[in-house]
């Protein structure tokens, strides 16, 4: 038996028959590939090239040619040596090798951490020990490595670095700055933070995540919240996104207001910290970056909904993680499906109309067709642009610090769990793109003469119903200008509709602020109706059949609200239906009088507009002609919609 000496690295004994690849052709020593030729001991040197434990400058490499796999176990020969760590600088699993931890093992990283083939953890312990940036499988957000505890004694950015995962315990040493950086996460299953607080910070759109319903946690933590306005005297629906931090005081707000459901009135407020409650804050400046400082919100949460009024409560993310309302819903069923969404950044345009004027700009997300429609507000470009200011549209995941409007169905609780907390999930309201989900769907929108525009969206899927129900979603804002579809009377602007099929109608109202050019055109399309399927909107007025899937369809409509002037059709069949019926139908003068004639179905209403949409007649009958007095009407084109049977048909008539 012999033993190398005055070589770098760490050795133990070996004996002088084993096999070894110790030297390259020019002598020098290349520590730190893996052989496994002795078994599966990291803590024995011939398992090592070169007969060498890596220490904190070795290079790892773990191929997949090995003869064992490498097993980090606290009594295996030599490990007591090493206090049962395996320390070294980089390290690379390469496809199809393996590293496995035993119980009560660590590893110490000085470097980066590159694993193509397979990490057993056990419940082991990884020490982020480098001094510069330690990066995590080359930064690859997909591949995100799964650690057990993470003990951190090195800063650590995940923009930089990776998303980070510690099934087990985080721990933060103190002198050390940790980043959930925007768009990216850190998961922990317990947390300890022996800094101030100001050192681990969640940036504002990033989520830091406690996945343990009985987790141990201690420290503080800063989070961060941005708000952007369309000026600096609008509010924000805010909620307080660590433990006992009055808002007001924190946001040094001009002024704070919470929502009384029995009233349906905003009312001044302390902002007194409430776990899961939100407040409307009217912030300080056109653009803030809030950071709250607390000790961290986890675990089960509840909230008392108020139900004296219409049920309207403004709840808020409780925890410093994105949200999810799907998974909120689901452990909340004493609410309603849709959820409401203030955006402050679209009010300013809509102020300069005046009093007058409502433009309240709620967004609006249905969690039982997982569909958002974004707020009223200005003009869209397309839905591709969804990190403007005036095209953002919910998708289900909210923000740290969000707050929302829900329906309490019932008298109870709200319960929040860390099931709601959401790693990424795509990318959370506002300001980012929607994560996509399997409908056949599509978003319209409406752009006024105030140039204001407001969406809506139609989903057909397997849960949805014909009738209104919990698929569909009301509007709540009673804007001045609006596109909605109408469902048993109720205007929606969210439209759940079972699996689709080609010969369905969905009938669309709008409420026009002032006469004048309206348009209605596709924001988004997705399913079917991204491909093969067009969309067509029927002017039961005029007459036309606009191609919405070619362009946007431009028209005119005076001051005033209507619910049957347009419909949605997909299919040529129900077109020339309606041709077919207008040949049952007579429109001619006689002495100064409008004729309408039905061959068919007895006529149960009719309505005459002028040449510039303006509607100068309306009236019910229950007969097979209808006689409309014309003579105080000036000479010139009218048209007239007569409302038989189920059929509602459009024809011109010209006054002489």
């Amino acid at each position: 038996m012999f033993e190398f000496a005055n070589k770098p690295g760490n050795d133990t004994t070996i004996s002088t028959n084993a096999a070894a690849k110790a030297f390259t052709e020019n002598g020098t020593v290349q520590p730190g590939t893996w052989l496994g030729s002795n078994g599966t001991n990291w803590f024995y040197c011939e398992n090592w090239e070169n007969y060498q434990v890596p220490d904190k400058t070795t290079d790892v490499i773990i191929p997949a040619t090995a003869t064992n796999k490498p097993v980090v176990k606290a009594d295996d020969v030599n490990a007591a040596k090493y206090k049962s760590t395996a320390t070294f600088n980089n390290i690379t699993i390469e496809n199809g090798a393996s590293l496995t931890m035993g119980d009560n093992t660590e590893i110490e990283m000085h470097g980066n951490w590159n694993n193509a083939g397979t990490f057993e953890m056990g419940n082991s312990t990884i020490t982020f020990a480098g001094t510069g940036t330690q990066v995590i499988n080359g930064n690859d957000t997909a591949k995100a490595e799964t650690f057990y505890n993470v003990n951190l004694a090195n800063n650590f950015n995940t923009q930089e670095s990776n998303n980070l995962i510690a099934k087990g315990k985080l721990s933060v040493q103190p002198g050390y700055k940790v980043t959930a950086a925007d768009g990216r996460y850190i998961s922990a299953g317990n947390f300890e933070n022996q800094g101030d607080g100001s050192n681990f910070i969640v940036e504002k759109d990033g989520s830091f995540v406690i996945d343990n319903a009985a987790a141990s946690v201690s420290g503080q933590i800063t989070v961060q919240r941005e708000t952007k306005n369309a000026d600096d005297n609008q509010y924000n629906f805010l909620s307080m996104p660590v433990k006992g931090v009055n808002i007001k005081t924190a946001t040094e707000a001009k002024r704070v207001l919470y929502y009384d459901e029995k009233t349906d009135f905003f009312k001044d407020s302390d902002g007194a910290y409430v776990v899961g409650k939100a407040y409307a804050v009217k912030d300080k400046a056109k653009e803030n970056l809030y950071g709250f400082k607390g000790a961290v919100v986890h675990g089960n949460q509840t909230y008392k909904l108020e139900k004296g009024g219409e049920g309207y409560n403004l709840l808020g993310n409780p925890y410093a993680a994105k949200f999810s309302l799907e998974n909120f819903f689901v452990v909340n069923n004493n609410l309603d499906t849709t959820f409401y969404l203030w955006d402050s950044a679209v009010n300013k345009e809509v102020q300069q109309y005046g009093g007058a004027y409502n433009g309240n700009s709620y967004a609006t997300y249905n969690v039982d067709n997982s569909t958002g429609t974004r707020a009223t507000g200005g003009v869209a470009q397309s839905n591709a642009q969804a990190e403007t200011a005036n095209d953002k549209v919910p998708n289900g995941i909210l923000k740290v610090g969000q707050g929302f409007i829900a329906k309490a169905t019932t008298e109870g609780n709200a319960t929040f769990t860390n099931e709601m907390m959401v790693r990424e999930g795509g990318v959370a309201f506002f300001g980012n793109t929607a994560r996509k989900q399997d409908r056949d769907r599509y978003w319209l929108s409406l752009t006024a003469p105030t140039k204001m525009n407001n969406q809506i969206a139609v989903v057909y899927y397997e849960n949805g119903k014909k009738g209104f129900g919990q698929d569909d979603s009301e509007d709540i804002s009673g804007a001045s200008d609006l596109l909605f579809s109408v469902v048993e009377g109720k205007k929606v602007i969210i439209n759940g509709r079972p699996n689709f099929k080609g010969d369905d109608v969905v009938q669309l109202g709008t409420a026009n602020f002032m006469a004048g050019e309206y348009s209605i055109r596709i924001d988004k399309a997705e399913g079917i109706f991204a491909g093969k399927q067009d969309i067509f909107l029927k002017d039961k007025m005029t007459g036309k059949v606009a191609n919405l899937s070619h362009g946007k369809y431009t028209f005119t409509a005076e001051e005033g609200t209507t619910t049957d002037r347009f419909e949605i059709v997909y299919s040529d069949n129900l077109l020339k239906a309606n041709d077919i019926a207008k040949e049952d139908l007579q429109v001619y003068e006689d002495n100064l009088t409008f004729v309408a004639k039905s061959s068919g179905e007895r006529i149960s209403s009719v309505k005459l507009y002028d040449a510039s949409g303006k509607l100068v007649f309306s009236g019910e009958f229950n007969s097979h002609e209808a006689r409309i007095p014309a003579a105080s009407l000036a000479k010139g084109l009218y048209i007239i919609t007569v409302k038989a049977g189920e059929q509602t048909l459009t024809k011109k008539i010209l006054k002489k």
